[in-house]
């Protein structure tokens, strides 16, 4: 790719990131639930970003129920047939059958599952989501800032499957580091709103926690990125910092 078009495209990614927000949401998926769409993802041979989209559509899908009032009456079943929705919408892995799905279930609970029921389930999430997929995830918004910054502060790529690696655990205990950073914000929840919506604060978190367990503590000038990033980010390196203290305690844990 030509490199000027190339920044082009960086920058476009970058503005975009600081222009649209996530909408503020509280956790909805248990780390039980979490768990088992990264075995499920494993077992399929999806990779990372269809285990982020799943996990993401799945957060939507359990919000709406709860809303409507209404139960998930079978959880595992509801987890392939997100899968099931993404594999299809990313095309992230190994071609995904409906009786690889089938397999798996009857492997898990000892019973047959009718294929079709597994269609149905697969047409419900689409229904309840309004046919509306996520457009991007965390790993993506994560991409663009950490390809922003490997320019700009010659980063080599050898961090990001530590970077990647944290990412998924920042999925797996999501209540616990949410409600943590709830908990030292509860005087400021404006703030903490804002944050949690903003595109930056889990990218820049979680790149600093890499940086902290690594090397680049010791060579890169941690607290003058922070100032740099913030012209960008609109983020006080208070709140990064914040962010990657609860995020080096839940590995240390």
């Amino acid at each position: 790719m030509n490199a000027v078009f190339e920044n082009e495209l960086l920058k476009k990614w970058l503005t975009d990131m600081q222009s649209e927000a996530n909408a503020y949401q509280e956790p909805m998926l248990e780390e039980y639930t979490v768990s088992m769409i990264k075995i499920a993802c494993n077992t399929f041979r999806q990779d990372f970003h269809v285990f982020c989209i799943s996990a993401d559509i799945l957060e939507k899908y359990i919000h709406v129920k709860n809303v409507r009032g209404e139960k998930i009456k079978d959880p595992l079943l509801l987890v392939c047939a997100a899968i099931f929705v993404t594999s299809k919408y990313s095309g992230g892995g190994a071609d995904l059958k409906l009786p690889i799905i089938g397999h798996f279930l009857k492997k898990l609970t000892g019973k047959e599952y009718d294929l079709h029921l597994i269609m149905l389930m697969e047409q419900d999430v689409l229904h309840v989501l309004n046919h509306m997929l996520p457009v991007t995830t965390q790993l993506d918004d994560f991409n663009v800032f950490l390809e922003n910054c490997k320019k700009q502060y010659r980063l080599k790529l050898t961090i990001r499957p530590l970077c990647l690696e944290i990412m998924q655990l920042m999925y797996l205990e999501k209540k616990i580091w949410f409600n943590k950073l709830k908990q030292m914000y509860k005087n400021e929840l404006k703030i903490f709103h804002d944050l949690m919506c903003s595109k930056f604060f889990l990218p820049e978190g979680i790149l600093i926690a890499a940086f902290q367990l690594t090397h680049y503590q010791y060579i890169l000038d941690i607290n003058g990125m922070l100032q740099d990033l913030m012209k960008v980010t609109n983020i006080h390196p208070d709140h990064v910092l914040a962010l990657s203290a609860v995020i080096l305690h839940l590995i240390r844990d």
